[in-house]
């Protein structure tokens, strides 16, 4: 998976009303990425977790963009349920 992804692969759903568009979305997610690393400050290391598929973009995102605001080292996961256990992690 390429980051980062467009805002509009995030936000903008096929044959449905726009959520966001690009500037908002972008100052949304900052601001998420803000208050990640405010709220934590006293670690070194932080995981962020998408689920499985558009938020796996959505993270990958924010990961790039804490790093860029901070020192912290982020970690990337995906969750994805299945039919035979709707609670797995890859």
């Amino acid at each position: 998976m390429d980051f980062p992804v467009t805002f509009e692969k995030i936000f903008v759903m096929p044959d449905r009303t726009e959520i966001l568009n690009h500037e908002e979305a972008l100052l949304k997610l900052n601001r998420i990425a803000y208050e990640i690393v405010e709220n934590n400050l006293e670690h070194k290391e932080i995981v962020l977790l998408g689920i499985h598929e558009r938020g796996c973009d959505m993270a990958g995102h924010l990961k790039s963009r804490i790093q860029e605001i901070s020192k912290l080292k982020v970690h990337l996961g995906v969750y994805a349920s299945t039919n035979q256990n709707p609670a797995m992690s890859h």
